[in-house]
């Protein structure tokens, strides 16, 4: 079941994970269009693949809106994922959907600003959808760094030093 709070994306990552395949198959088996940005799990899912979603993995009712976000709150921009990295640590790499909506910037639970960027790689995570989760732990970036490579740094606390370029994405919220 989807932790409560869970973006759909992470918990769709988990189920793959879990079952030992990718993100891109598990949608597959499930009926539903393979999407390649992650976001689009979140805001661009028809409704009638949603109630799809939902009486395939025998949801009750309402489990699976309170891990998706309106396309309307974002205008014409697409969402960006940003990240608290004891908040991960602390969930076992499971990805709260508060990260996602536009005016959150800042993590009330650790009084501290969201990073937008990996600390390894300085790229944004979570644009596309991930593909050999099975592969590697949660929590870490799977972004990738090469045709078969991905970069694999942990966003623990430990590992996330704040950098000039995270701030200034922070301060433009």
């Amino acid at each position: 079941m989807p932790q409560p709070g869970e973006s759909l994306d992470s918990w769709l990552e988990a189920l793959a994970r879990r079952s030992w395949t990718s993100p891109s198959a598990l949608l597959d088996a499930l009926g539903l269009p393979t999407q390649e940005r992650t976001h689009h799990l979140l805001t661009g899912l028809p409704p009638e693949m949603f109630q799809q979603l939902k009486k395939q993995l025998n949801l009750r009712a309402g489990v699976l809106e309170q891990s998706v976000v309106p396309a309307a709150l974002f205008g014409r921009r697409a969402p960006h994922w940003r990240f608290c990295p004891q908040c991960l640590s602390e969930g076992q790499g499971r990805f709260p959907i508060r990260c996602w909506l536009p005016w959150t910037f800042a993590c009330t639970k650790h009084h501290a600003l969201l990073h937008r960027c990996c600390p390894n790689c300085r790229t944004e995570p979570r644009v596309f959808l991930p593909r050999s989760v099975h592969l590697h732990p949660p929590g870490h970036c799977l972004r990738r760094t090469g045709r078969r490579t991905v970069c694999g740094s942990r966003y623990s606390p430990a590992s996330v030093r704040p950098s000039q370029h995270d701030s200034v994405h922070h301060e433009a919220g």
